[in-house]
């Protein structure tokens, strides 16, 4: 086990807390570092362009809040995968266009950005309510949510719970009765796929990371694309076992009666923070602050919760972890945190390395 950085102690004493609160008009120059958003030339501008990896739902359930509060901005967002989103926004800047005056992705995306120019400093006088650990230390970016990963399992095609998978190790020696009905998402378009074998890679090792994928390969594993398609396919009992997916796909499917159970495994579900970022070429930079203000924001945070994504702020809305729903007591909602940023050193060698053993192409 890897995980000995200091961030990563700050991130599981917040993720500890967090279980423990369950149960209970111009273009900003590169490295402009300003602090509130003027409301009057946010709305002079009178629009705002965001780029994110988050569902579509998540985008306008936060878009539509926004916007009730500041009804002279409109927003027109773009969502992908998050190295499609990242892809296009460089490919644009690059080329000397216009973008994105909000970015949303994961840390270390904006890490890379951030070295190259590409987004700028703005520390949001909301961002003292986070934690360090999900603070860019040069004030970057902040980290508002965490999608939450573990696993769906469909209950009619496996009611005793004996033969559900218990732990992320499982997948090593996997059982003779999942082989063809086990599916994991495409580690090259899913973030929070990369983000699974990247957290996994720091718990247990890398040799136990790729035994993890060899096992799902032996059971032929099917490969999703997109969560929403992977909520579909345990729900129908097409694909009985949904190796990793974000936590906030198996409530909506729960909630409307599909025999389906989420499985917190043993050595806890693995957060993967979206974080916000400004573009240093955005053309309504004002409009940009007033947004990450507002995502920051009690408000705002209260929306990703609805979403059931858990947010960052401390002391936010817990209703991200709903009753009702045949959840695990709080208390149990164990957490395995990571160093995103670390994690994302070995970027090329993960990605190549689990595409050739699932044979992705």
């Amino acid at each position: 086990m890897t995980m000995n950085c200091s961030v990563v102690r700050k991130a599981r004493r917040h993720w500890q807390a967090l279980a423990f609160a369950l149960a209970t008009s111009a273009m900003f120059p590169a490295g402009a570092l300003a602090q509130g958003a003027d409301v009057a030339a946010a709305e002079a501008e009178g629009k705002l362009v965001i780029y994110v990896l988050w569902l579509t739902d998540d985008v306008a359930a936060m878009a539509d809040a926004f916007k009730a509060k500041y009804p002279k901005i409109n927003i027109e967002f773009y969502r992908n995968g998050g190295p499609l989103v990242a892809e296009r926004f460089r490919s644009e800047y690059n080329a000397g266009g216009h973008s994105a005056d909000i970015l949303s992705l994961d840390p270390a995306e904006l890490e890379r950005f951030a070295a190259d120019g590409m987004i700028v400093q703005y520390e949001s006088p909301e961002a003292v309510h986070f934690p360090e650990w999900a603070r860019s230390k040069d004030n970057y970016w902040t980290a508002v949510f965490s999608y939450t990963n573990g696993q769906i399992i469909n209950t009619n095609a496996f009611p005793d719970k004996e033969s559900w998978p218990k732990d992320w190790a499982d997948f090593a020696n996997a059982k003779e009765e999942w082989r063809g009905k086990i599916c994991t998402g495409d580690i090259r378009v899913a973030s929070h796929t990369f983000n699974n074998i990247a957290a996994i890679s720091q718990h247990y090792g890398k040799d136990q990371a790729w035994a993890q994928y060899q096992g799902l390969k032996d059971a032929n594993v099917r490969i999703y694309t997109g969560a929403p398609q992977a909520r579909e396919l345990v729900a129908s009992g097409e694909c009985p076992i949904i190796h990793q997916i974000p936590f906030h796909n198996f409530v909506p499917i729960a909630q409307a009666g599909a025999p389906v159970a989420w499985i917190v495994p043993a050595e806890g579900m693995i957060p993967v923070p979206q974080a916000v970022a400004i573009g240093n070429n955005a053309v309504n930079p004002n409009a940009a602050k007033l947004f990450y203000d507002f995502v920051l924001s009690e408000e705002g945070q209260a929306v990703f919760a609805k979403t059931f994504l858990a947010p960052m702020r401390e002391g936010a809305s817990t209703e991200w972890w709903p009753d009702g729903i045949g959840l695990p007591p709080a208390s149990e909602a164990k957490i395995m945190p990571f160093d995103q940023v670390e994690a994302d050193k070995d970027r090329d060698e993960l990605l190549k390395r689990g595409a050739e053993i699932l044979g992705l192409q």
